[in-house]
């Protein structure tokens, strides 16, 4: 079986030593990989330079990664058609013929060297509080209709945001809006596509990181309740 080494900071060990105690059996390898997995969960296209194994010129294109490896799209024209020989040199398989839409080709992990990300110039910048008034219409429409939504796609649906690194801090400003006002936590709405559960900063600010799992969950379920019934303000209210 292959093996990846993993360094950890020495102040981050009770951190591991944690998840160990929680995990009941699963390997921290699982757990890993279902972070990894959380990562990855969301993200939006970007414009990337992708370089094969075969030994091709590299590939400008969309990229959108995801799991088991890359999705690379499809152009139009002769840029299209050169990545589609590029993908049947390096032996993965024909490529679908191109029409219908766009096309996008999967790419193993195992088949690429390389990806450059053409990153846009407010992923290291976002203004959260705007992104928050952005978000406050759509976690509202959820909670009146006892529905949740994934970290992953609310950060789409905000236009690719990080559902990791940007959407928990853009919630963080709704969160103490509602804490201060002596409102329901509207961010109870979002939750973990693998757990189907809030993340654990909902249960700290919440006050019930130290309930057992089965209270925290039937806390959070009188939450929903509250948050439809709740007259919330059409307009975001910061």
């Amino acid at each position: 079986m292959p093996k990846k080494t993993v360094y950890v900071r020495e102040t981050d060990l009770p951190l591991w030593e944690r998840a160990e105690v929680l995990a009941q059996g699963d390997s921290v390898s699982s757990i890993l990989t279902e972070a990894l997995q959380q990562y990855l969960e969301g993200r939006q296209a970007l414009t990337a330079t992708v370089r094969l194994k075969d030994g091709t010129d590299p590939i400008a294109t969309r990229v959108q990664p995801v799991s088991s490896g890359w999705m690379l799209a499809v152009p139009d024209g002769p840029a299209g058609q050169a990545l589609y020989r590029a993908v049947e040199q390096a032996g993965l398989g024909k490529a679908p013929p191109q029409g219908g839409g766009q096309q996008w080709v999967w790419v193993p992990a195992t088949a690429v060297a390389s990806v450059w990300f053409n990153m846009p110039s407010t992923a290291g910048g976002a203004d959260y509080p705007l992104l928050a008034r952005q978000a406050w219409p759509l976690l509202v429409e959820r909670a009146r209709a006892e529905e949740t939504v994934t970290y992953g796609q609310l950060g789409s649906e905000l236009g690719g945001l990080h559902p990791l690194r940007q959407v928990p801090q853009m919630l963080d400003v709704i969160e103490q809006w509602c804490l201060g006002h002596d409102a329901p936590d509207l961010t109870g709405v979002v939750v973990s596509q693998n757990s189907g559960l809030p993340g654990q900063d909902y249960w700290r600010q919440n006050n019930w990181a130290d309930l057992s799992v089965a209270d925290r969950v039937d806390r959070w379920r009188q939450a929903l309740r509250a948050l439809a019934q709740h007259a919330w303000p059409a307009v975001p209210p910061f």
